[in-house]
């Protein structure tokens, strides 16, 4: 079976680690509805201003668009690779949709499909891992962000991580010497193809430009609409608070034990929350955010994804003898 046969295979989606990520996902939301009192939550929601979550709905239906002109910007740095930006869009769109069904963010490896034939498989990997390096440090703006609005030090230590990290993990893959890589011969291949892509991106400042505020824009529209739910579901909350911990959540959501952090970064928002806002609040807050983040974005992507899906790998296998 190919790469992208692999990538694009149904059994997937029921293979053991997804059950798993499945059966702790429901565990964890079934968990923490448990706990709402009914009377609370039929006031939380009886108070809750629909105009912002609208918004938040309206500003949530951006995000493909500007991970597309985020992975675009660094696809197009790559020698001899060509890509549009409705053909970016595609991509998105189906990683959009698988991540709701995959583990951690396994549905952005779909991406890789789109330039297996003209880069191969290392350097498709390379650049989504460009594009996770950017959203780590536009994450850790935000966090900065955060941190000055709220006054909380949290915030900076974030930011720290989250930023120098991302800087830090660039160097180190740029800077990794080829003589301690050639011990590995099997490895050293591919790497190598993995890290001409973050050279490549590198040498084009206005490339590495168009990806930051590409990935700007992805996280402002993303934590503005967390901002927007936490203003239309407690009016009276501390809507500072919930600016500087955004950014810790989303990282307790890339632990891969859950379906696309559902129930892992729902838990950490609720524990975040809870010093500043009631428990139905702070779940309401989560979970309005994971419907909308996560599953309206796959319910907006689903007809091109499903037409993607079927015709890049999920159709059916011909019979014995068919050519």
């Amino acid at each position: 079976m190919s790469e992208p046969e692999r990538i694009f295979n149904p059994s997937s989606l029921v293979a053991p680690r997804a059950m798993a990520a499945y059966a702790v996902s429901a565990c964890l939301v079934v968990w923490l509805v448990s706990r709402l009192d009914a009377a609370a939550t039929r006031q939380v929601l009886a108070s809750a201003r629909p105009g912002l979550l609208f918004a938040a709905a309206g500003a949530i239906c951006l995000v493909p668009f500007f991970a597309s002109l985020r992975w675009l910007s660094v696809v197009r740095t790559l020698p001899g690779a060509t890509a549009s930006l409705w053909l970016a869009l595609r991509a998105c769109m189906v990683a959009g949709t698988l991540n709701s069904f995959l583990p951690s963010k396994g549905g952005d490896a779909a991406k890789v499909v789109y330039l297996y034939r003209r880069t191969g498989m290392a350097a498709g990997l390379g650049t989504v891992a460009v594009e996770r390096m950017a959203d780590l440090f536009m994450l850790g703006l935000w966090s900065l962000a955060g941190g000055l609005v709220s006054g909380e030090v949290l915030g900076f230590y974030a930011a720290a991580f989250f930023s120098g990290g991302a800087l830090a993990g660039g160097l180190v893959i740029c800077a990794l010497p080829e003589k301690f890589l050639s011990r590995f011969p099997r490895v050293n291949g591919r790497f190598m193809a993995f890290r001409q892509v973050f050279l490549d991106w590198y040498r084009k400042p206005g490339a590495v430009a168009y990806t930051v505020l590409s990935a700007l824009g992805v996280w402002v529209v993303t934590g503005g609409s967390f901002v927007l739910l936490t203003l239309a579901l407690a009016p009276d909350g501390d809507w500072q608070r919930a600016m500087y911990i955004y950014p810790l959540g989303v990282l307790a959501g890339l632990i891969p034990v859950t379906i696309s952090g559902i129930g892992t970064r729902d838990a950490a928002f609720v524990a975040l929350l809870g010093s500043s806002f009631t428990r139905e609040q702070a779940t309401l807050i989560s979970l309005s955010y994971t419907i909308l983040a996560y599953w309206l974005i796959s319910v907006v992507s689903a007809p091109v994804a499903i037409w993607e899906l079927h015709r890049l790998g999920w159709r059916k296998k011909p019979e014995k003898g068919t050519p």
